[in-house]
């Protein structure tokens, strides 16, 4: 459900900087999207202090570097 039809690895006309290794890994991008959700929940429930919001930061951040890391080129 996340990838339009006419994006995948090859057909894309457009800029990206998603490596290849996203579109041969799936199952991976698909956990991590699964962690960013849990992360996307824990800083929603978080909400409302500051002290909340400032600890559940750092796993949202995580969740992100991890995927970029992984399967983003650098600029």
């Amino acid at each position: 459900g996340y990838w339009v039809p006419g994006t995948e690895a090859g057909t894309f006309a457009g800029e990206t900087r998603a490596l290849p290794a996203l579109w041969a890994n799936i199952e991976d991008v698909m956990a991590k999207g699964a962690t960013l959700n849990a992360a996307a929940l824990a800083m929603q429930a978080a909400a409302g202090t500051l002290e909340g919001v400032q600890g559940a930061i750092g796993a949202m951040g995580g969740t992100c570097a991890a995927c970029h890391e992984a399967y983003r080129q650098a600029q």
